[in-house]
């Protein structure tokens, strides 16, 4: 079943590519629901982070706790400077592992708001990873990996790739009105720096609190598993446009 509009029809078809590229050139913020495996997860993180060879991209990558995405899988060059990992502890940071902590890396989480973060990315090293104990440090562990990629050349519409592999953990760390705003200042700084940010909330669509941090999306994308099968419908929130249900592609 449909919703919105037919886009197998060939002129709504245009219309919802018209629209597309219109975010894409502004910047837009994509919102995943659904419950699938982690692989198929994974398949629209990679598509979403853009990773065809010859797309020039600068990607930034969110992990929380208990995520099964491998960030060789999600992205083709991690390693070569153009990729930064943000990762989320939060309750699952141990005492032994904030005891092992050096007083200078103390005083600079002290400056960044807790983030401990990475140095700036050097071709053909390790993927950069910025740790961050709070929903704040994620925050501005973000904002300063847009920063250095903003001062390494100017960033072209849709260049800029952020992901966030789960909502989940924020949800339930720190409620749904912490976690509104916060995705709004993303989502804003994001779109500033003229990228597409996709955050997975891997629960079911007609769950309240999609429909709660749904208006912050440009678009949303719905996956589940029909008869062995993972689909995909994409709608656009700004209007009544939908692909209607379609097999995921890779």
């Amino acid at each position: 079943m449909l919703s919105g509009k037919d886009c197998r029809d060939g002129t709504t078809e245009h219309a919802f590519a018209d629209e597309l590229s219109r975010l894409k050139r502004r910047g837009a913020n994509v919102l995943v629901t659904g419950v699938v495996a982690a692989d198929q997860r994974q398949v629209i993180a990679r598509r979403l982070l853009g990773t065809a060879p010859e797309e020039d991209r600068k990607r930034i990558v969110i992990s929380t706790p208990g995520t099964e995405f491998d960030i060789e899988r999600l992205v083709d060059d991690a390693g070569s400077g153009t990729v930064e990992i943000v990762s989320y502890q939060g309750t699952t940071r141990s005492v032994s592992a904030e005891a092992a902590e050096t007083t200078e890396t103390t005083e600079t989480a002290e400056t960044t708001g807790g983030a401990t973060p990475s140095a700036p990315p050097t071709p053909g090293t390790e993927t950069p990873m910025t740790t961050a104990e709070t929903l704040g440090d994620v925050g501005v562990a973000v904002s300063s990996a847009i920063e250095r990629f903003e001062r390494d050349g100017d960033l072209e519409p849709g260049v800029l790739r952020v992901g966030v592999d789960s909502l989940v953990p924020f949800l339930e760390e720190y409620g749904r009105e912490a976690v509104f705003q916060c995705l709004h200042l993303l989502n804003g700084r994001t779109r500033a720096a003229g990228g597409i940010a996709h955050y997975q909330l891997p629960i079911e669509h007609d769950a309240s609190t999609v429909s709660i941090i749904t208006p912050l999306f440009d678009v949303v994308v719905e996956l589940r598993e029909r008869n062995g099968v993972a689909q995909e419908r994409w709608s656009l929130t700004e209007s009544d446009l939908s692909t209607g249900w379609v097999p995921m592609t890779q």
